[in-house]
């Protein structure tokens, strides 16, 4: 509310330019190591927000920054504003550049995503692949889309569009899909494409006369193990529409080949 935004505000106190710079990188990218702070900021600036109870330090062996309380970074982020806010999300990325882990890569991805750096594709598309595996769907389709949108190609709209369907937006991952079959650079690209139809027009968007219409065509122009995968398709799709005999027999069958792809074996059990 107004009123308890205005007693975040009292009890922050007068800020000045060096102490609202900490503030500020704080309120956007807690925690921050305090030798990445100290580099973002004027010296001794992060000494006096600490000796002010605006941020305290914490961690061993290596020292980190926080806000002393959550409010005043809710209170500043409404506060500084967007083109400033962009600037100061692009330094704490870059500030961060040195750190592998594969946390740290998350959240400067994240970071530059609303920054006023410029995109990174690649940079976008792998971490879209990690926030998916976190289960972290909308931030995954996001970077997956930011990846499209800076020239990602066939694979950002591609785990874009996954992304899409396991969040139940089925008809634009349809949409998606249905423009990538056409532009797969190759066979395995393509039978991955059509399984993402698959599983979005049956499981998705419960078109089940679709998908096994798409599965029929499928099956009738694919040979060898990709041929395998679709046939583990259609047990699926048997069993779920009650169909247990069929499921089962064809099932067993497939099992029963030899060298069957690991994908094909997962979904036919």
């Amino acid at each position: 509310s107004a009123e308890l935004a205005e007693l975040v505000r009292s009890t922050m106190g007068e800020l000045t330019d060096s102490v609202r710079d900490v503030v500020d990188l704080l309120a956007l990218g807690e925690p921050l190591a305090l030798d990445a702070l100290g580099s973002l900021t004027e010296p001794g600036a992060v000494e006096d927000a600490e000796q002010r109870g605006l941020v305290r330090i914490v961690g061993e062996p290596r020292l980190a920054a926080r806000l002393a309380h959550p409010l005043y970074g809710e209170v500043r982020r409404t506060e500084i504003g967007r083109v400033r806010a962009r600037r100061l999300r692009g330094l704490i990325a870059t500030a961060l550049a040195s750190d592998d882990s594969p946390a740290e890569h998350l959240r400067r991805a994240v970071l530059a995503l609303d920054s006023d750096l410029r995109p990174n594709p690649g940079q976008f598309l792998a971490v879209a692949h990690q926030a998916v595996a976190l289960f972290d769907l909308s931030l995954g389709e996001r970077l997956a889309r930011a990846a499209a949108e800076a020239g990602g190609g066939f694979e950002a709209r591609l785990a874009q569009a996954f992304a899409l369907s396991w969040l139940s937006r089925g008809d634009e991952a349809e949409d998606i899909l249905a423009g990538l079959s056409g532009s797969a650079p190759d066979d395995e690209a393509w039978a991955l494409v059509t399984s993402g139809r698959l599983g979005n027009l049956f499981w998705t968007l419960r078109r089940t006369d679709d998908a096994e219409r798409l599965l029929a065509e499928t099956l009738e122009k694919t040979a060898g193990p990709t041929r395998s995968y679709f046939v583990a398709f259609r047990v699926v799709f048997d069993g779920c529409l009650g169909r247990p005999r069929q499921a089962v027999d064809a099932g067993l069958t497939l099992l029963d080949q030899p060298g069957l792809p690991s994908h094909a074996i997962l979904l036919d059990s």
